[in-house]
């Protein structure tokens, strides 16, 4: 059930719509009520606070990497569109810097 729970939140918190993911998963027939029942008592501006830091966490792990820091100096605004494509595709999966930017990279390259 924990784990269900914590892929379930990985999915809301990396979704380009954070609320409205987590209020279809609120509902979603496929979750167990075990899952859905403490995501439905989750505060909605928590949440979004949250998905938003998770957004900043990943986006910095990114730009610690001096190339692609230089991408974003050299073009914000298409650094920035490339990472919203990157992380409404790819849930994190790690913590560490290095895996964010393997993936970064991976996911670029198709």
């Amino acid at each position: 059930m924990l784990a269900a729970l914590n892929q379930a939140l990985v999915a809301i918190l990396s979704a380009p719509d954070p609320h409205a993911a987590w209020e279809a998963a609120c509902v979603d027939p496929a979750l167990r009520a075990e899952v859905r029942d403490p995501l439905a008592r989750l505060d909605p501006d928590a949440l979004r606070l949250q998905a938003l830091l998770v957004a900043k966490l990943r986006f910095e792990r990114l730009v610690a990497d001096p190339e692609l820091a230089l991408e974003f100096d050299a073009d914000p605004e298409a650094f920035t569109a490339r990472f919203r494509r990157y992380a409404a595709a790819v849930v994190p999966r790690s913590p560490y810097p290095e895996h964010e930017v393997r993936a970064f990279r991976t996911f670029e390259a198709g």
